[in-house]
């Protein structure tokens, strides 16, 4: 039996203080020369991929984004990007589908390798959830060009803690 190496890479994709620019475009030298081979951008205070997401970046931050994604490049580790439409199921219309596919073609301006999306830490207490959230991915893989979509729904876990945060668990 053929062994393969596991896909293995970091996702800053957590509360709390966020890394630096400079420390993120190092960190890709750093995954390359530890045997990662990915890094994906996600940090919950980034706002503009979570509860604004529909709006554009600021200049500075759009410029920063695409410096980190050369660096990766370079660095040749892959690198993605985690979109967190935050609560789009509890409006799920045209207008919201015009958005999200805006969205999703300026993060094709990143050219990320891989796209994430992440449903996780949003209340998820609505009926029919999972088909919306089912519904929210396959018109973002209609228009993303990642290689590669990661998700992580809303209950990703059987742990009670979820229902308590974010809502019972729909059926």
């Amino acid at each position: 039996m053929l062994e393969q190496t596991p896909y293995l890479g970091v996702i800053e994709g957590f509360y709390g203080k966020t890394w630096s620019w400079p420390l993120r475009e190092r960190y890709a030298d750093f995954l390359k020369q530890s045997g990662y081979q990915f890094y994906i951008y996600a940090p919950k205070a980034d706002q503009y991929l979570r509860t604004q997401w529909f709006d554009h970046w600021p200049a500075e931050q759009w410029r920063s984004l695409i410096s980190l994604r050369g660096c990766y490049a370079e660095a040749g580790v892959d690198w993605g990007i985690g979109l967190s439409p935050f609560e789009l199921y509890k409006d799920w219309g045209s207008d919201k589908r015009r958005l999200l596919e805006h969205k999703v073609k300026t993060i094709n301006q990143l050219n990320p390798d891989i796209l994430c999306v992440l449903f996780d830490d949003m209340d998820g207490d609505k009926s029919g959830l999972a088909d919306l959230q089912i519904e929210i991915i396959d018109l973002i893989a209609q228009h993303s060009s990642a290689k590669r979509i990661i998700i992580c729904p809303t209950y990703y876990s059987f742990d009670p803690i979820l229902e308590e945060l974010f809502g019972k668990r729909p059926d």
